[in-house]
């Protein structure tokens, strides 16, 4: 292919390198994003609550989400985000059911879980989602 984006990695020419010795090159099929969005839970000490995005591919794509977890212990929210998931530090323990936020995919939906014992009741929780095409595995939109 004599067209298309290249990026050498570091100490390799862009115009000699091999495909080996590329970052990227758009002459290889990469993850496209399919669908982003935002949301957010209000906690409850006594739920632990799903949110559930239909992507409606056929298959179980590579997704990424990030919480705004630290805003949600009573400070004021900072903005930053975090990539899921989120679990108590090591050492204290906790348990992977009610003191995690985490995320999971199916070949229709993506979940984002936040424990009931995550934060005190009544903390907003954002999150931010991205859900990735990959034309190879499924439909070519």
């Amino acid at each position: 292919m004599d067209y298309g984006l290249k990026i050498s990695k570091p100490g390799f020419d862009v115009f000699t390198a091999a495909a080996k010795d590329l970052a990227f090159g758009s002459q290889y099929d990469t993850l496209k994003v399919y669908a982003s969005g935002t949301g957010d839970f209000t906690s409850d000490f006594s739920t632990n609550q799903v949110d559930t995005i239909s992507h409606g591919l056929s298959y179980r794509p590579a997704f990424v989400v990030y919480s705004e977890i630290h805003a949600g212990f009573g400070e004021p929210s900072t903005g930053l985000f975090y990539a899921l998931p989120h679990s108590p530090p090591f050492g204290i323990g906790g348990s992977l059911v009610t003191q995690t936020i985490i995320a999971g995919v199916d070949a229709s939906n993506l979940y984002i879980r936040l424990g009931a014992e995550v934060v005190l009741s009544g903390r907003v929780i954002n999150y931010k989602y991205v859900i990735f095409l990959n034309p190879a595995l499924g439909d070519d939109l």
